[in-house]
């Protein structure tokens, strides 16, 4: 079992910059990617996508296959369209950063110290708002 550090070490070792949230595959050697719409298939059709990264790069199983053959004709990328409005999109570490985000892979956000502490005057303002009585704890 890899820990999540192990994981992302992989994906820098490909060339990928961005933070995709990964998660371990035990049954297998490669891991995979956290997605917004994950994969299910239901009465024999997939419905979703799954992203499986391996060796310097990532394959995408989709239902998407329209945008999957655009993506492989615009980057020469492979691409195998199967029955049912499925396809596998096999993509480089290169591409990565650019393509699978587009494929619903989630990215870690980032958030300056401004914008935590923006956010947490507006919790405080609508928590006081709503109960009067509310007193913030104060902070260490």
């Amino acid at each position: 079992m890899r820990t999540k550090e192990q994981m992302v070490a992989l994906l820098r070792a490909a060339g990928v910059t961005k933070e995709f949230k990964p998660y371990d595959l035990p049954e297998q050697l490669s891991f995979a990617l956290e997605v917004n719409r994950p994969a299910k298939i239901v009465d024999g059709i997939l419905h979703g996508v799954e992203i499986i990264f391996g060796q310097g790069g990532a394959v995408i199983w989709t239902d998407q296959d329209v945008k999957a053959g655009a993506y492989a004709k615009a980057h020469e990328l492979k691409v195998r369209k199967f029955t049912g409005h499925e396809a596998e999109l096999t993509v480089p570490g290169r591409l990565c950063d650019t393509i699978l985000p587009q494929f619903g892979a989630k990215v870690k956000k980032r958030y300056s110290e401004a914008s935590k502490a923006a956010a947490s005057a507006r919790l405080k303002s609508i928590l006081l708002a709503k109960n009067p009585a509310y007193k913030p704890v104060p902070e260490a």
